[in-house]
Order: C-alpha cells, then structure tokens, then sequence
C-alpha cells in the first residue's frame, strides 16, 4: 500500500528515474540524442504537450546492482541529475527523483487526447556507467554539500534547492510557473 511507501522503509533500488519538464527541447528524441547513455527504456508522461507545458517524459535507467540506504540513493542519484543537466545543457529535470520514496505513474495509452511516445533499449547500467568512478570521498563531499538541503534525521527542516532557485533567477514568473 502506499501507506508504507515513505522513506523509512526504504532499503535499495536498482532503478534511477528522471523525469523531465520544462525542456526547451520539442520532442523527447532530440534530448535523449544528447545522452552518452540512452535510457534503459523512456515514455511521455500524462501531461506530456498538454495546456501548453510542452515536452515532458520519463527516463528510467535498470542498474545491475542496488543503491543501498536512502543517502547513498540520494547522492547517486543528485550526481546523475547533474551528469544528464550537462549534458544537455539545461536545468530540465524535476529533481524529486532524489528521494527514494518517490511515486510514479505511467500513461495510459488508449487515451486518444494524449500525445504518447517511447522507446527501449534494453541497456542495463553499473553505477560506474551512471555517475562515473566515484570513490568514498566523492559520496562523503556529496553528502557534506548536499545540492539540496535535506536534514535526513529531521525531516520536518525544509530548506530551497539550489536548481529551483536556479530556475526561478534564469526565468520570467510565468516561464517558471508553467
């Protein structure tokens, strides 16, 4: 149930999930083009060309082994965010795949109003294919500067991440509120 979906269940994944919104590009095949990885498989989202919001989809990368523990997931998956944001050159991604208690839904693809794409390449990652070499030093900064400040022992301290303030410094208010 989703009732025991919070963090404190949490005990690996073998998943990284990226959802993408808010892209300057028009389709999801010209962002993924720029990838050094393409996505083990990919899939427009509900609100993908809907009231005007554009390109949205879903990249989901099938490692074969675990991310265990919510803070090594977190900083895995936060220096994948900034390997895909490099990469294609913009601050596209909603960074809520950082928590491992994240809930996803798919597309339903009998809906005739929705614009519906995606793609499988079947390509299984090692956490080296994703993030690179990293040693205990790079999680141990990661952890130290946490991008986005989360206090893991005391989850009621909210602070703002830096890639929405980013966002909301490099767009007009409606830009960023779309």
């Amino acid at each position: 149930s989703l009732s025991a979906k919070t963090k404190r269940f949490f005990h690996s994944a073998n998943v990284i999930c990226a959802d993408v919104e808010g892209t300057s590009y028009t389709n999801a095949q010209d962002y993924i083009s720029k990838l050094s990885l393409t996505p083990t498989f990919w899939h427009t989202t509900f609100s993908n060309e809907l009231s005007g919001k554009g390109c949205r989809f879903r990249m989901v990368y099938v490692l074969d082994e675990e991310i265990k523990g919510e803070k090594d997931f977190y900083n895995y998956v936060n220096i994948f965010n900034t390997r895909i944001e490099k990469e294609v050159g913009e601050y596209s991604l909603d960074h809520c795949n950082l928590y491992p208690n994240q809930y996803y839904n798919g597309t339903c693809t009998s809906n005739p109003n929705l614009v519906v794409d995606g793609g499988i390449s079947n390509c299984i990652y090692s956490l080296s294919d994703i993030c690179g070499e990293i040693n205990e030093s790079d999680i141990e900064r990661e952890r130290q500067q946490q991008h986005t400040i989360v206090e893991w022992e005391n989850a009621d301290k909210i602070e703002m991440s830096k890639y929405l303030i980013n966002a909301m410094e490099q767009n007009s208010y409606d830009d960023f509120m779309k």
